[in-house]
């Protein structure tokens, strides 16, 4: 039997033929340069929408941080609405019970016994804030308890202090809260 050399050819001639083999390699080499340019472009499209939605979010993020501004600005603008709101309806209120000062000062003046001198007396807003003295104990004793009996005058709003003098005078002051 007499031996052949098989050579490699690299190069294809078209001299020779090609066989099933060598026909699949050149197919599966130019289909994967397709698919690599194919690749890369997508990349480059990925790379590009990535950039424009890295944009839009930057946009975004600054759109947010207006918007929670303005939400804060609101906020403190709508507290101070609601200040002045609530400063009507007090000053309405205020104007509704005006024509009540006259008697609540009547009012008062009837609670107070015939042995106390009173040094202030202030209404405020249904608010009444009380000083005096007394030479007499049972005198105060007897505003007091006026002031707690009467069916206008809020109970868990009376604050009362008493002191004594050295000259034996009695001193008090009051605060309550008329209904």
């Amino acid at each position: 039997m007499v031996k052949t050399k098989r050579q490699i050819n690299l190069l294809y001639d078209q001299l020779v033929p090609l066989d099933r083999w060598d026909k699949i390699y050149i197919w599966i080499t130019q289909v994967a340069k397709y698919v690599l340019m194919l690749a890369e472009v997508s990349l480059l499209i990925v790379f590009a929408v990535h950039i424009m939605y890295d944009h839009k979010l930057d946009d975004m993020k600054d759109g947010i941080a207006a918007q929670i501004q303005l939400l804060e600005n609101r906020k403190v603008e709508e507290k101070n609405v609601n200040i002045v709101a609530k400063s009507l309806r007090e000053l309405e209120e205020l104007q509704k019970d005006q024509f009540s000062f006259a008697k609540y000062h009547e009012y008062i003046y009837k609670l107070v016994p015939s042995g106390i001198r009173l040094k202030s007396l202030t209404v405020t807003y249904k608010t009444v804030t009380m000083t005096g003295d007394s030479d007499n104990y049972d005198n105060i004793k007897h505003l007091f308890d006026n002031i707690n009996n009467s069916t206008k005058i809020d109970k868990e709003s009376v604050t009362t202090s008493t002191a004594q003098k050295a000259a034996g005078t009695i001193t008090f002051s009051l605060v309550f809260t008329f209904k």
